[in-house]
């Protein structure tokens, strides 16, 4: 069983000296920190992904929500839920709906993508993304602290664990060299696209 939080809720979170803004229009801006940052990736998905209004959309391992927020920023989805597993990229995410009055807009599920069953519905959303980590287990340099090392690397998300977590419509993969890894995952999982 998984014990999560589902935050749309109005409150502070106490700023960490590394957090600053970024700008994402003159109306509407993200809070990022050294550990959570934003790529031109996200900016690709996002795009990619393309909700139309009537989507229901999940964004699982969203990190500090840099995808809902482009999707309401440029496609206005009927409806919008973040997944993350790291507190402090929660608590970015909280903090950017409080200031750009987003609260309503956005659900976010503070829980590990390994054990959403039961708290999300079944074949209910329309869309759902994943940019999961780029980097194996084994390979590459590891970062330091957990943030860092979560979001580059294997260790709490792998790609059978987000192709089990995914839905009908979309699946999307950063690197290129890891199509076939993916490829792969599709045959042992029965498919990413169904």
């Amino acid at each position: 069983m998984c014990l999560c939080t589902v935050f749309n809720v109005r409150g502070d979170f106490l700023a960490s000296r590394k957090e600053r803004t970024e700008a994402l229009s003159k109306d509407m801006k993200i809070y990022v920190s050294d550990a959570h940052i934003f790529t031109s990736d996200a900016i690709v998905l996002a795009d990619f992904c393309a909700p139309r209004h009537k989507d229901k959309c999940c964004d699982l391992g969203t990190g500090n929500g840099i995808i809902p927020m482009l999707w309401l920023r440029d496609f206005q989805p009927k409806e919008i839920t973040g997944v993350e597993l790291s507190e402090s990229a929660v608590n970015l995410f909280n903090k950017t709906l409080n200031e750009n009055n987003l609260t309503d807009k956005v659900n976010i599920v503070h829980c590990d993508l390994r054990k959403l069953k039961g708290v999300l519905p079944n074949e209910y959303y329309d869309l759902v993304s994943i940019n999961p980590p780029y980097k194996k287990l084994g390979t590459g340099i590891v970062n330091e602290g957990e943030d860092y090392k979560n979001a580059r690397h294997e260790f709490t998300c792998t790609l059978e664990d987000a192709a089990k977590a995914k839905s009908e419509r979309d699946f999307y993969k950063r690197e290129l060299d890891r199509i076939k890894a993916i490829s792969n995952t599709e045959d042992k999982t029965g498919g990413l696209w169904r």
